[in-house]
């Protein structure tokens, strides 16, 4: 049985199965694992909300990035999840991107990778203001995902951020463009994707794009084995912490699972701006 996005976004929400599995009404696990999984106080909680720093490349310091002060590797736990199970949620509170599986023993973390988000926090209300969207709600108070619509080579693609540097090489290898289902202001936006940070390495993590998500290129690369077109993505607001099924995944990796430490470490030729 493999369990549904939807089904596992509240704690009190019911399981709703595939189509040729009965799962009762009243059901909030996968079959097999016990209750206390979900009802329990989990061991773990929502990170420390570190502070940010200002940082510059050594040879161009007219362009300062806005990092997040934290310490953060990508860390893959499953590298044989499949990806037709996947799907991704991005925290704009915590400047990461989790990459989840739907397995018979409920929804189990594969990986996590930091992020850079936009320069402005809140939702997207129109194009061009700065901001990466996040996801509306249904009215039972469920996320309704944004989808992968297409995957695209990108390691030739430049772009312009008007800030001196000129037309320069910015999204690594791939360019993962998200449909934003029913988004209320911004539904029919489709330039909206996950990239690399090619010309942009010292944003991630931290705010500082136009409004998609910046991965360091190698994580793109790792995060890119996961992906594939139809896959759903969640972008939870800056004050949204952990949902119930995060937790429990998180805490049954116990020590395996790796939390960001404070203290951003700077990359080869960028210094700090004091």
């Amino acid at each position: 049985m493999i369990l549904t996005l939807a089904s596992l976004l509240l704690a009190s929400a019911s399981v709703s199965a595939q189509p040729e599995t009965s799962v009762p009404a009243t059901a909030i696990l996968p079959a097999g694992l016990p209750d206390v999984a979900y009802t329990q106080a989990a061991p773990p909680q929502d990170p420390p909300r570190f502070g940010f720093r200002r940082v510059c490349d050594k040879a161009f310091p007219r362009k300062q990035f806005n990092v997040y002060d934290c310490n953060d590797k990508g860390v893959v736990y499953n590298a044989n999840a499949n990806p037709k199970n996947c799907f991704f949620v991005i925290s704009k509170r915590e400047y990461r991107i989790y990459v989840y599986e739907r397995t018979n023993q409920g929804i189990e973390l594969a990986a996590h990778f930091p992020v850079c988000v936009a320069r402005n926090t809140g939702d997207k209300h129109r194009s061009g203001d700065g901001t990466t969207p996040v996801c509306a709600k249904n009215s039972a108070g469920e996320y309704i995902p944004f989808t992968i619509s297409q995957i695209v080579s990108a390691s030739t693609w430049r772009h312009d951020f008007k800030d001196g540097r000129g037309n320069i090489l910015a999204y690594g290898d791939w360019f993962m463009r998200l449909k934003l289902n029913r988004h209320p202001y911004v539904a029919g936006n489709t330039s909206i994707g996950i990239h690399g940070s090619s010309g942009n390495v010292p944003s991630v993590p931290g705010r500082d794009s136009e409004g998609c998500i910046r991965l360091r290129n190698d994580d793109l690369n790792k995060l890119r084995k996961f992906a594939v077109v139809g896959l759903e993505v969640i972008i939870k607001p800056e004050d949204a912490g952990k949902l119930p099924y995060e937790l429990d995944a998180q805490r049954r990796l116990g020590a395996a699972y790796v939390p960001a430490q404070k203290g951003y470490v700077l990359p080869p030729n960028t210094m700090f701006v004091e």
